[in-house]
């Protein structure tokens, strides 16, 4: 009868085809949640940039405030329809703006909300522009 030593036997080989089995199973839950962080950074980075990107539109064209009726901000804010929405890495992101008028200096208090197409709130941030 032949005997080798050398290889493994089938239930070897089938006990560690079932560890293997576990603890591969044991990380798939790990992967799906780096993958679900992984895209709540990337909205949390993309609110970010276009925060700082619609700040810096209404700062360069703040004049656009003076057409428009705001409300001090002793009362509430004003609903501003900015109308403009935004493309970042193939998707729309949608701007709300919420404005008073400060009364004794000369800035206008600034809300500003950026939500993705589905209507989940990516960003948020409040301001100050010049009049």
């Amino acid at each position: 009868m032949f005997h080798n030593k050398n290889g493994f036997t089938l239930v070897e080989l089938l006990a560690s085809i079932a560890i293997l089995t576990l603890v591969i199973g044991a990380f798939i839950p790990i992967f799906i949640n780096i993958a679900q962080w992984n895209n709540k950074s990337e909205d949390n980075l993309i609110g970010a940039n276009l925060i700082a990107e619609v700040a810096y539109n209404l700062e360069s064209n703040a004049e656009g405030f003076s057409n428009i009726e705001i409300a001090s901000c002793n009362d509430t804010y004003s609903f501003v329809d900015y109308g403009d929405s935004y493309e970042m890495n193939g998707r729309e992101y949608d701007v709300n703006l919420h404005v008073c008028q400060e009364e004794k200096v000369s800035l206008y208090r600034t809300k500003i909300q950026i939500y993705s197409q589905d209507n989940t709130l990516v960003g948020e941030s409040y301001t100050y522009i010049r009049k």
